[in-house]
């Protein structure tokens, strides 16, 4: 395996700029993978396209009316997605605290501009080693409980969809705990929400922290607004890449990663698509025909709603038949904290998660790979537990369809502004990510598919189910009823 090929992927696949679904990047992207497919020698490599609207934003700008009438500007940056204005949308402020039902009670959005707080709930990673199906961390890198914002959840969003429901005239959320204050946060992107950008109707702003404590002393005060988002919607397609090594039986393991990005993308996800390249081209070179038809894949529409995964589900029934296991990579990154305001990289990396069923043979095969190349700190969760009915990964779909996982992923707290850089992926442990996802592939390839689907873990069951019931409980019981957890 070689670092130096990978790197050179990634260079290449951050030079087309940002990599959004349906833009020029994003074609530029696909033509060049489904290329590095061919040149490898995958079999049946294609583009399956998929149609979509893109989305580009051209200006936007908050400004709020002072007590002297003056016009002010308030830094923001446009939520992905919602309703671009053909002039300035002008109205009142109201402040709708965190979103919770007692903050929302009794306001009137009609007309207004809705200003509501996102604190990110933290991730505990001594409740998460509690609920783990294993944990690997022979040094003892993971604290004993907080260990940062899982900025990828947004209680509050809720908020967005009750304001359109009563008529309001816009909305901004203000991100108060994002660390290093950005206010680049390009979420929410569909998720489950199919055409996201008819589920958005009203135009939307992200605050930062500093400007946010500003905005929301305004908002109590009722001042003023007049927002203003400029853009287009074009008719544009994104695509799957696919290519196969072809095996002796019809059963089939797939590995995946998705090759969209917000910004540059560069842990998100240049670094999961060098990965699989890496296993493909080691595979392929070792001439050896597997017993399982190896399905390779990069997904396109991450960043719009999952939607590159969701279509090849829904288009190819004949292969999901035949899946024996799906496996997922994402985000080989390096740690990083804030200090003194700034966020800072360090010099370790970001925690990671393998998703996968409660099963022992999964769990068994997971601990075994990621042992023998040394990776760590990694949890081994349930796929369906205490951080959701399925992995927060560009796979999570293959599980709803009832096929065994190993969805693997880290969320470092830059992961969805523009902070993602080059420097700051793993490099160190993009080969050992490799070596470890194509020792899993040789080792399913000859596993039985029933080993992968018996239920284990019976107690761990028990109690990441009431877990997930509790958590899920305590939010809705903040936020109400309509909140998406």
């Amino acid at each position: 395996m070689s670092l130096e090929q990978m790197t050179k992927w990634i260079d290449d696949l951050l030079g087309f700029g940002h990599r959004r679904p349906g833009h020029n990047a994003g074609h530029k992207t696909e033509a060049y993978l489904e290329n590095e497919f061919r040149k490898m020698g995958l079999k049946d490599t294609r583009q399956e396209k998929i149609p979509i609207q893109s989305w580009t934003e051209s200006s936007w700008s908050l400004k709020i009316q002072s007590v002297s009438d003056k016009w002010e500007s308030i830094p923001c940056h446009y939520i992905p997605y919602t309703a671009f204005t053909e002039k300035p949308v002008t109205a009142e402020l109201i402040y709708a605290g965190e979103g919770k039902i007692d903050d929302i009670k009794g306001l009137d959005f009609k007309n207004k501009i809705v200003v509501v707080e996102f604190p990110f709930p933290m991730l505990d990673s001594g409740k998460l080693g509690k609920l783990a199906l294993s944990k690997i961390d022979p040094g003892n890198k993971l604290p004993d409980g907080p260990l940062h914002e899982a900025t990828w959840i947004r209680p509050a969003w809720h908020v967005y969809h009750k304001a359109v429901a009563a008529g309001a005239t816009g909305f901004i959320g203000i991100l108060t705990s994002q660390p290093g204050g950005f206010d680049s946060y390009y979420a929410p992107y569909g998720f489950k929400e199919g055409d996201g950008i008819l589920k958005k109707p009203l135009p939307g702003f992200w605050v930062g922290r500093e400007a946010g404590v500003e905005l929301k002393r305004l908002a109590r005060e009722k001042r003023m607004a007049q927002m203003e988002l400029r853009g287009k919607i074009e008719q544009s397609h994104t695509a799957n890449i696919l290519g196969v090594i072809p095996g002796r039986t019809k059963e089939t393991i797939i590995i995946a990663s998705h090759h969209d990005s917000p910004f540059e993308g560069a842990t998100e996800d240049a670094s999961g698509v060098s990965v699989v390249l890496q296993i493909a081209k080691s595979l392929l070179e070792e001439k050896i025909q597997p017993e399982k038809t190896l399905l390779f894949m990069l997904t396109g529409g991450h960043f719009y709603g999952s939607i590159g995964t969701r279509s090849f589900i829904h288009s190819h029934p004949e292969i999901l038949e035949n899946t024996v296991a799906e496996i997922h990579i994402e985000h080989i990154a390096l740690a990083a904290a804030e200090k003194n305001g700034k966020l800072e990289v360090l010099d370790q990396p970001e925690p990671a998660a393998l998703f996968t069923p409660y099963n022992r043979k999964c769990v068994q095969l997971g601990r075994e790979v990621f042992l023998e190349n040394n990776l760590d700190p990694i949890f081994i969760l349930p796929a369906e537990g205490p951080l959701g009915k399925f992995p927060p990964t560009d796979g999570g779909d293959f599980h709803l369809e009832g096929i065994p996982v190993f969805n693997y992923i880290s969320n470092p707290v830059y992961l969805l502004v523009d902070f993602d850089k080059r420097d700051h992926i793993a490099f160190d442990r993009l080969v050992p990510t490799a070596k470890a996802f194509q020792s899993l592939v040789r080792k399913l390839d000859t596993v039985k598919k029933e080993e992968l689907k018996t239920k284990s873990f019976f107690f761990k069951r028990i109690i990441g189910k009431f877990a997930s019931w509790s958590t899920r409980n305590k939010i809705k019981k903040l936020h109400g009823p309509g909140v998406e957890v």
